[in-house]
C-alpha cells in the first residue's frame, strides 16, 4: 500500500510541477491542452502558496478557461519582469485588436477572429500621421 501512495503522491507532485512550469511560461487555456487545465484546477491552493512565495498571484478564469500569473505589487519584491511604456502607435494598435475582439465576441463567433493587414491598416488610419486628412 507504501508504495501505491508513494506513486500517487509523486504523480501529484509531478502535475504540480508541470503547471507551475507552464505558468512561468505564460497562459495557460483549456482549449489547447485539457490534461494541464485540470492540473491547474486541481492544484490551485498549492499553486497560490508555492508563487505566493515569490510575489506572483495565480489569475485562473475559470468561466473563459485559462490561467496566468501576474506580480503582486503589493508584495515589495523587485519585478521578475520590467516595465516598459509602449509607444502611442502600439498602444493605438492593442486597443484597436481588443476593440475587433469585444465585436466579433458580441456577434457571437463560433471560429477564431482572423484580420487582414487591411483590416488593420484601415483601423489603424485615424492615429497615423497624416490619417486625419
Amino acid at each position: 500500500m507504501e508504495d501505491r501512495e508513494r506513486l500517487e503522491a509523486g504523480t501529484r507532485e509531478q502535475a504540480l510541477s508541470r503547471a507551475a512550469v507552464a505558468l512561468l511560461k505564460g497562459i495557460v487555456s483549456r482549449g489547447r491542452d485539457e490534461e494541464l487545465w485540470q492540473d491547474i484546477l486541481h492544484s490551485q491552493a498549492a499553486l497560490k502558496d508555492y508563487f505566493g512565495k515569490i510575489g506572483l498571484v495565480l489569475i485562473l478564469d475559470e468561466l473563459d478557461e485559462f490561467a496566468y500569473l501576474r506580480q503582486d505589487e503589493r508584495s515589495g519584491l523587485p519585478r521578475i519582469v520590467s516595465r516598459y511604456p509602449l509607444s502611442f502607435g502600439l498602444s493605438m494598435l492593442l486597443v484597436q485588436l481588443r476593440k475587433a475582439m469585444g465585436e466579433y465576441d458580441r456577434a457571437q463567433g463560433e471560429c477564431r477572429l482572423v484580420l487582414s493587414f487591411e483590416d488593420i491598416v484601415r483601423r489603424m488610419e485615424p492615429f497615423l500621421p497624416g490619417g486625419d486628412e
